[in-house]
């Protein structure tokens, strides 16, 4: 029959030499004999806890990047302006020039013409009835219209009431055809009866004066006329502004 088992052994305290050598306590404590009945050995690892080392820890090498990044100093809050958003750029308002006080020395440059345009005399209009006035008569001709028995020759105002029945849209700056037999040229509206009395009709403008056998298509080339020949002034305007053309260069 087997002993009963022995109490449990407690061991003193190790010294500090041998805690911190865990191994030279186990071979201090031996081996057990063959022959020795086993006893049970209580071991508290508090007691044989390393005590605190005094060697140096080695220390760690850092690499030279590393060492540039510690070295450099953090940035604080970024003082750089925002960038700002791109957006649609606006267009400054042209300035105006602004009216001078009166009493005022300065004087504004004088108004130059508009582009495209350039600066001369222009005739004045002859009213309408000194032109009718210049007409000389010519003599009556049947209208060319199939069913109508009026005739051209007459007043204008009573020709424009006649081409008004055979145009319902009216006179108007819009082209319409020539209703002449044998014509049929696109002419303004508004000006038709001139068309029909200088090409059809053959109409003329007199001179003024009674004596002078002077006549003429156009009523423009009346002031010529005068003028060249009778020694009238010109009929001008100081001011006015008319379309600047290129002048055309003659081919031979």
């Amino acid at each position: 029959m087997l002993s009963p088992p022995s109490p449990p052994v407690h061991y003193p305290a190790v010294s500090g030499w041998v805690s911190s050598q865990p191994g030279a306590y186990l071979e201090s404590l031996g081996t057990p004999d063959r022959h020795d009945p086993p006893t049970q050995i209580t071991v508290h690892l508090a007691d044989i806890a390393p005590g605190p080392s005094t060697a140096q820890p080695t220390p760690v090498r850092r690499s030279t990047r590393q060492r540039t990044q510690v070295a450099r100093p953090t940035k604080g809050p970024s003082s750089a302006k925002a960038v700002a958003k791109r957006g649609r750029r606006t267009k400054a308002a042209p300035t105006h020039a602004q009216p001078v006080a009166s009493g005022s020395n300065v004087q504004l440059p004088p108004r130059g013409p508009a582009v495209g345009m350039k600066e001369r005399e222009r005739a004045t209009r002859r009213p309408r009835e000194e032109v009718v006035k210049q007409l000389a008569p010519v003599a009556p001709r049947d209208c060319p219209t199939e069913g109508c028995e009026r005739k051209f020759g007459a007043p204008r105002e009573e020709e424009v009431a006649h081409l008004k029945e055979h145009y319902p849209g009216g006179l108007t700056r819009a082209k319409v055809p020539c209703l002449w037999t044998g014509c049929g040229e696109m002419v303004a509206g508004n000006t038709l009866v001139d068309h029909i009395g200088a090409k059809h009709l053959r109409v003329e403008h007199r001179c003024t004066y009674e004596w002078c056998i002077w006549t003429s298509p156009t009523s423009g080339n009346l002031d010529q006329h005068l003028e060249r020949k009778h020694g009238h002034p010109k009929r001008r305007l100081t001011e006015g502004d008319v379309p600047d053309k290129p002048k055309k260069r003659r081919t031979q």
